[in-house]
């Protein structure tokens, strides 16, 4: 009886693995830069471990602030690379030109300089 219990919270959690999708991590922002072209985007840098890798960045825009929330999720194991750390940089669109709006690292809540 103890071992099918043991099978089926395995089972159950496995199940909620696969319908939550893998858990993530959020990172603090390195830099943001403001693209060059014609749309709306920026251009943001950071560095995390490379046993991660980058699954998203949110955005959350207001007419005050755009903040961005670097989130990362953990590689398989064994896959992680022989440097340690990873540097990327990734575009970024947002719904609005920045204009004098306050970038804001929503890991760190601090504002980020933008160039």
């Amino acid at each position: 009886m103890t071992a099918i219990a043991v099978i089926g919270l395995a089972a159950g959690l496995g199940v909620r693995w696969l319908t939550r999708g893998p858990d993530t991590t959020t990172t603090p922002i390195t830099s943001v830069a403001t693209a060059a072209g014609d749309g709306p985007e920026l251009e943001v840098s950071l560095t995390y471990s490379s046993c991660h890798e980058l699954d998203r960045i949110d955005v959350a825009e207001n007419s005050r602030t755009v903040t961005l929330t670097a989130r990362l999720r953990s590689r398989a194991p064994g896959s992680c690379g022989t440097v340690p750390t990873t540097t990327k940089t990734t575009p970024v669109p947002l719904k609005a030109p920045l204009d004098h709006r306050t970038v804001v690292d929503g890991t760190t809540g601090s504002p980020l300089r933008t160039g």
